[in-house]
């Protein structure tokens, strides 16, 4: 596999690991990423995060 990009989420964030796909996916979490670079956003305090990382920690909040 080819990683794209990865973070260890600085106690913050998931980490998460982006390898090669079609659609590129995110190994932590097992998660379809359909963009082909700018995984990550930036926050307010200036730390970066993959929203669709965040988008499923969310539901799976929700459902708990």
């Amino acid at each position: 596999m080819k990683t794209l990009a990865s973070c260890c989420g600085h106690g913050k964030y998931p980490m998460t690991i982006i390898v090669k796909g079609n659609p590129n996916f995110e190994l932590m979490h097992d998660i379809e990423i359909k963009r082909k670079s700018r995984f990550y956003k930036k926050d307010k305090q200036g730390y970066f995060y993959v929203p669709e990382v965040m988008n499923e920690q969310r539901r799976t909040q929700i459902q708990d």
